[in-house]
């Protein structure tokens, strides 16, 4: 029977969640209350939790559906997911250094993430945390002027980093072939069927149907909007936390990581385990 205490990060999205206990299998009462639970608030967090590979793919794949999810399926993506990491001092890791804008993971593939985690395996203050906002609640929260300029419009998705601003040199900047994917910016989440103010400053690079000027002062007006602080849920990391969130309804953004800063390794798993069209990437700097 399920035990669990809930706490609203914001009233907006995500809920703290105490009281699970990690098992091969969880009963199907507690499932269902996950499962219910992240389809209302989008981001999942649990302190101090004491999770394998295994069970943070297990908890990824049974939250991007309905029921248990297939055994086979998560042991394939565990194995896959193997050497998966966000870290600055461990070899292969993805993203090491740099500054990450706003962003949803492989926001450029027709079929992108549905849900990512971060489970942080070791961190050493003071650790860059992480910045979370939901772009449900700030489709639903656009003012009226605004929405009437987005209808009907679409932008384009790309994997190469959108430098904006003066922060260039402070971001993290991957080489690698290009990869394009067409979206409204009102976009309806295949899951939920909300719909989600569907731009990023990171990989939205134009509006389509518009001159590249009008088109940047439009996103950087989506981008304030989006970015909007009281919207914004920021993790501290300490050892053992996880955060789990609808990677297409949420999206997530650091300041800079320094190679050679205090130790911030955080294990990821995601589900579905690939997206289409991933790419090989090396890092244009190394710091």
């Amino acid at each position: 029977m399920s035990t669990l205490q809930i706490r609203e990060l914001l009233p907006s999205f995500g809920a703290e969640v105490s009281g699970l206990e990690p098992a091969e299998r969880l009963d199907d009462e507690t499932c269902a209350e996950l499962q219910r639970l992240f389809a209302e608030r989008e981001l999942l967090l649990f302190r101090g939790l004491d999770a394998d590979r295994h069970f943070q793919t297990y908890l990824c794949e049974m939250l991007r559906g309905q029921g248990q999810p297939d055994p086979a399926v998560v042991d394939h993506n565990t194995a896959r997911h193997e050497s998966f990491y966000i870290s600055n001092t461990r070899d292969q890791a993805a993203a090491p250094f740099g500054e990450l804008n706003y962003h949803s993971d492989a926001m450029w593939s027709s079929v992108p993430y549905d849900v990512l985690s971060l489970w942080a395996e070791e961190v050493e203050p003071p650790v860059i945390p992480t910045r979370y906002v939901s772009v449900t609640h700030a489709w639903d929260t656009l003012p009226a002027d605004l929405r009437a300029r987005v209808e009907g419009k679409s932008v384009v998705q790309t994997n190469q980093t959108q430098v904006r601003g003066d922060n260039e040199d402070r971001l993290l900047i991957a080489g690698r072939d290009e990869r394009t994917t067409t979206t409204p910016i009102g976009h309806r989440n295949p899951r939920s069927g909300r719909t989600m103010l569907y731009v990023c400053s990171m990989m939205t690079s134009k509006v389509v149907g518009l001159p590249d000027d009008e088109s940047e002062q439009l996103l950087e007006e989506l981008f304030v909007h989006i970015n909007n602080p009281a919207g914004t849920w920021q993790h501290d990391w300490s050892d053992g936390d996880l955060v789990i969130w609808d990677n297409l309804a949420v999206q997530h953004a650091r300041d800079d990581v320094a190679a050679d800063g205090p130790v911030r390794t955080l294990r990821k798993a995601t589900s579905p385990e690939t997206p289409v069209g991933v790419v090989e990437q090396t890092y244009a700097t190394q710091r």
